[in-house]
């Protein structure tokens, strides 16, 4: 997502299209959000997400630290779990995508993001069936 962010040089006009497209492929994924210039514009399922739309993640006092080392770092970051503004547990990974300025230096330009509430963020894992499997064995 971040990838089409980047070459539609941060606007995706379909991007329920792109979502529905990308969900079903991302277990555990219950809904992606693209975030230009770190706030929030658009998202995939938007169903019960709408008071996301328009949250500033760089300026949010729960959200910044996260999304501030994810765009020091330019790298994916993955949130510790927290109360996401839905109500539920969940975790929340936001990578950074960039264009290049005028003078060809890389220039942020917002956030891809993934949203992963528990406990179906970890059910592709099958932790729950940890205990099980080792007695078992």
């Amino acid at each position: 997502m971040a990838a089409l962010a980047q070459q539609a040089r941060g606007r995706i006009d379909d991007f329920q299209g792109i979502g529905e497209a990308l969900l079903p492929r991302h277990p555990g994924v219950d809904a992606l959000f693209l975030a230009p210039d770190g706030v929030i514009r658009d998202g995939f399922q938007l169903t019960d997400n709408e008071p996301v739309i328009g949250l500033d993640l760089l300026n949010d006092p729960v959200r910044s630290p996260d999304a501030r080392l994810a765009l020091e770092t330019g790298r994916l970051i993955l949130s510790s779990p927290y109360q996401l503004v839905q109500g539920q547990i969940g975790i929340i990974g936001r990578l950074p995508f960039f264009l290049d300025d005028a003078k060809g230096n890389p220039a942020f330009r917002g956030f891809a993001i993934a949203r992963m509430p528990f406990p179906d963020a970890i059910a592709p894992s099958h932790l729950s069936q940890l205990d099980e499997r080792a007695r078992r064995t």
